[in-house]
């Protein structure tokens, strides 16, 4: 039994998902808004961890950084997602997105893993806290939790972010 041959014209749904996902994190990157997202979040992380992990006699945890970023994801995810959508409907580009070979979903889907991407992006340099902490900790901290910590910090976001995707699928203005 043979597959029956895609029409040359219509990519597959996640080749089509993920042009839009790039296109999605190459236009978050290509405006200040998002460097500045990226920078206010890095700096705010920096702050929290020097504060409050640095703190000698303390135990090497980032507890602290990661109960303060879950509650800085109320406010980023949607600054990264409130533009996804409500941008292309204002702007008129919308037309143009379903009248290409890419179906509705394979947009969708790739709208939300590109804002998924930048929140991963806007994560990256806080990748250098737990490398500090195994440098300079006497006792090496654990690495069980502070992957769930990402975990959870990816999680929550990636659920603020769909929030913010279906918000913006709803109206026009960001």
């Amino acid at each position: 039994m043979t597959l029956p041959a895609r029409a040359p014209g219509r990519p597959g749904f996640a080749r089509a998902a993920l042009t839009v996902a790039r296109r999605e994190i190459a236009s978050m990157l290509r405006t200040p808004t998002g460097w500045l997202l990226g920078a206010g979040f890095a700096a705010f992380a920096g702050l929290v961890f020097v504060g409050t992990t640095l703190a000698p006699g303390e135990p090497a945890s980032l507890r602290t950084f990661f109960v303060a970023g879950s509650w800085l994801m109320v406010v980023l995810a949607p600054a990264i997602s409130m533009r996804t959508l409500s941008d292309e409907i204002r702007s008129g580009s919308a037309e143009l997105l379903a009248t290409s070979p890419a179906s509705d979903a394979a947009i969708v889907l790739g709208k939300y893993l590109g804002a998924v991407g930048v929140l991963l992006l806007m994560l990256l340099p806080t990748l250098a806290m737990p490398i500090a902490l195994w440098l300079i900790a006497s006792p090496a901290p654990d690495v069980g939790p502070i992957v769930a910590g990402y975990a959870g910090l990816v999680l929550a976001g990636m659920c603020y972010l769909a929030v913010g995707l279906c918000a913006s699928a709803l109206t026009s203005s960001q």
